[in-house]
C-alpha cells in the first residue's frame, strides 16, 4: 500500500527503476501467489447457496468485516453529532450487488451505508448494501437499526441528507433517545401541508412543531425543507 507498481510481478522485479527489496526478502513470488490463490477468510464446507435460507451475500469476507467494524467500534469514542450517509468501495468484478453511482467519483462498485463521527470523519461502523440478496432489512428504519445501535441513547445528534429524513425515522431515533437532523424531500409523509402550496420569497422562513418533532422550509437560491 506505499509502494504502489503496476502488476504484483513487480514487487519481485530486479529492474534498477521499479525493484523493491522487501517483498523479496519476505517469501518468494510463486510462493507469494500460492498463498493468494488459495487464501480463504471463511469455511467454503459451511457456505449457504443464494436462494436458500440464511444465504449471506458477504459470506466468504464475513470474519473480517466483523472483525473490522469491531475494531472501528472499540478504537474511538466518538463526540456528540454523528452523521450517516452512503459511499462507495470502488470495484468492477462479479457480484450480484455491485451498483453504478452516476454522482461518485467511482461510479462503479459495492455500495456502503457508513455511520461516521462528523467531527472527524472516523468510520465507526458500516453496512454493505447487498439489495435483495440475503435476508437483511433494508428499510431506512433497518439500516440506522444496524449502523446506530451501539450509540443508541448516548446523547448523540445524528445528521443526515434528504435521502433517510423523515418523520418516521426522526420518531424511531427519538424513541431510542437519540436526535436526528437533516434535509427531507418536500413529498415525504407526514410533512405539513402547507410546505407544498405555500410560496416563499427569498429569505423567508415557515415552520411548524408537533410534539418532538419541528419542520422547517426556507428559501435561498431555492426552497430548502428540514
Amino acid at each position: 500500500c506505499v509502494v504502489k507498481l503496476p502488476d504484483i510481478n513487480d514487487y519481485w522485479s530486479t529492474d534498477i527503476f521499479s525493484a523493491t527489496r522487501f517483498a523479496r526478502k519476505l517469501l518468494s513470488r510463486d510462493r507469494f501467489k500460492g498463498i493468494m490463490k488459495m487464501l480463504h477468510l471463511n469455511d467454503n464446507a459451511n457456505y449457504v447457496r443464494r436462494g436458500e435460507n440464511g444465504y449471506d451475500p458477504i459470506y466468504k469476507i464475513r470474519p473480517f468485516f466483523d472483525f473490522f467494524i469491531e475494531k472501528c467500534h472499540n478504537s474511538f469514542k466518538p463526540y456528540a453529532n454523528l452523521t450517516v450517509d452512503e459511499g462507495i468501495c470502488p470495484f468492477r468484478g462479479r457480484v450480484g450487488f455491485r451498483v453504478y453511482m452516476k454522482n461518485k467519483p467511482n461510479k462503479y462498485g459495492i455500495k456502503l451505508y457508513i455511520l461516521c463521527d462528523a467531527a472527524t470523519g472516523y468510520v465507526l461502523n458500516c453496512d454493505v448494501y447487498t439489495g435483495a440478496a440475503g435476508n437483511k432489512d433494508n428499510t431506512i428504519q433497518g439500516i440506522f437499526e444496524r449502523l446506530c445501535n451501539n450509540y443508541f441513547g448516548k446523547g448523540h445528534c445524528i445528521y443526515m441528507d434528504r435521502f433517510y429524513t423523515s418523520p418516521a425515522l426522526l420518531n424511531f431515533l427519538w424513541g431510542k433517545k437519540t436526535v436526528g437532523v437533516g434535509t427531507v424531500m418536500k413529498n415525504r409523509r407526514g410533512l405539513p401541508s402547507i410546505f407544498k402550496t405555500k410560496k416563499l420569497k427569498k429569505g423567508e422562513v415557515i415552520f411548524q412543531r408537533k410534539a418532538h418533532l419541528l419542520a422547517c422550509k426556507w428559501k435561498s437560491a431555492r426552497e430548502v425543507y428540514s
